[in-house]
């Protein structure tokens, strides 16, 4: 139960009618469990480089995987799971995560096929989620 002292709640609401409103916002949201689907696709490309890149230069994860891996670097992901940890009323849904940090050339249509039915497969399988965190840097062109 969110307490109201001295006229404030932590939000800094004051007027009365507003401190009923942000009471009861507070208090609806305590019990809300959000589920938030974590997502990475990361990659660099060089258009000047002649070899394709493929499948095999990513590194990839899905499922729980992806959490356990950014649970021991020191990425973007890494820097949101601090944050979403801290909350009490967060669930995690990791999906899938892909990422290559070779400066490798265009990436090849068939791999651009496998990573992206990969990527949404792993959507998929996170079930239901009121939230979506993507990790993205892509800068790619695809061989078609």
């Amino acid at each position: 139960m969110l307490k109201v002292e001295d006229g404030h709640t932590p939000c800094g609401c004051r007027p009365v009618s507003l401190i009923k409103w942000c009471v009861s916002i507070h208090n609806a949201t305590e019990k809300l469990m959000s589920r938030i689907a974590i997502a990475e696709c990361k990659q660099e490309v060089s258009t000047f480089n002649p070899v394709p890149s493929r499948y095999e230069d990513f590194r990839t994860a899905c499922g729980q995987a992806v959490v356990d891996y950014h649970r021991t670097v020191r990425e973007e992901i890494g820097g949101a799971l601090s944050v979403f940890d801290a909350a009490s009323n967060v669930e995690l849904a990791p999906a899938f995560a892909v990422s290559s940090n070779t400066s490798g050339g265009v990436l090849a249509a068939e791999s651009f096929d496998r990573l992206s039915a990969e990527f949404l497969k792993g959507l998929a399988e996170a079930g239901r989620v009121d939230a979506a965190y993507f990790c993205l840097h892509i800068s790619y062109e695809q061989i078609r």
